[in-house]
C-alpha cells in the first residue's frame, strides 16, 4: 500500500503541475555515493566485533522525471528506483582472524521534488525527498539486520545544467527524519541512528 501511495502522490503532483504550466517529461539515471558521517563499532558475544565504516558506497538510480515551468521558476518531481549500501567489517578479536568485509544493500523507491530557478543553462534548486525502503540484503550474514523505518524524509540541494533536452544534475542529500531504531546482530540489539548522506550525479533526457 505504501508503494502505491508513493506512486499515486507522484502522479497527482504531475497532474496538478501540468495544469499550471508547460511541462516536459523524461527519464533519468546515474550514480549515488552514500556514506555515514563516522565509523561505528558494536562488540558482540564470542569476542566478535562489527564495525560500520564511513567509506562511500557507489550505488545507482533510474526512473522518470518532469520539468515543470511556473513563471521564472521550475519544479522537478522525480520517481526513482535507487540502490544504496553500507560498508561493514566483521572481526574475531580473540583469534586475530582476518577481517571479513561485507556490504549490505538497500533497495528504495524515492520521490524528490526540487524547486529552483535558471540562470541561462545553469539550474539551482532544493526541496524535499521522500523514500520508501523496498528491501535489504545481507548476503550470507543472516544474523545481522537493521531495524529501519519503511519511510523517511530528507532534503536535496541541486546544481545542474540544462542544454537542449539534456539535464546534468549534481545533488547533495541529507536526512530530516529518524532513519531507524537500531541494528540486530546475533540476537543482540544495538541502538543506532547514524543517518546516511549522499552525493548524486545524474543525467536526464526530456523525451516529450
Amino acid at each position: 500500500m505504501k508503494k502505491i501511495a508513493f506512486v499515486g502522490l507522484f502522479i497527482l503532483a504531475l497532474t496538478c503541475f501540468q495544469q499550471a504550466g508547460a511541462s516536459g517529461f523524461g527519464i533519468r539515471g546515474g550514480l549515488n555515493f552514500s556514506a555515514r558521517p563516522e565509523a561505528k563499532q558494536f562488540n558482540l558475544e564470542g569476542s566478535r566485533m562489527v564495525e560500520m565504516l564511513p567509506d562511500s558506497y557507489t550505488g545507482y538510480h533510474f526512473g522518470v522525471l518532469a520539468n515543470i515551468k511556473l513563471g521564472g521558476i521550475f519544479i522537478q518531481p522525480e520517481l526513482l528506483y535507487s540502490e544504496t549500501g553500507q560498508m561493514m567489517v566483521l572481526t574475531d578479536v580473540e583469534s586475530g582472524a582476518d577481517n571479513t568485509y561485507f556490504t549490505p544493500k538497500f533497495s528504495n523507491l524515492t520521490v524528490p521534488i526540487i524547486a529552483g530557478f535558471k540562470l541561462g543553462p545553469l539550474r539551482i534548486g532544493a526541496g524535499p525527498v521522500f523514500t520508501y525502503m523496498l528491501d535489504q540484503t545481507w548476503g550470507h550474514f543472516d544474523d545481522i539486520s537493521f531495524s529501519y523505518h519503511d519511510t523517511f524524509a530528507g532534503y536535496q540541494a541541486m546544481i545542474g545544467l540544462k542544454i537542449g533536452n539534456l539535464m546534468f544534475d549534481f545533488k547533495y542529500e541529507g536526512s530530516l527524519s529518524k532513519f531507524g531504531e537500531g541494528i540486530h546482530v546475533g540476537g543482540q540489539v544495538f541502538e543506532y541512528d547514524n543517518r546516511p548522506q549522499q552525493f548524486i550525479l545524474s543525467l536526464g533526457i526530456i523525451i516529450f
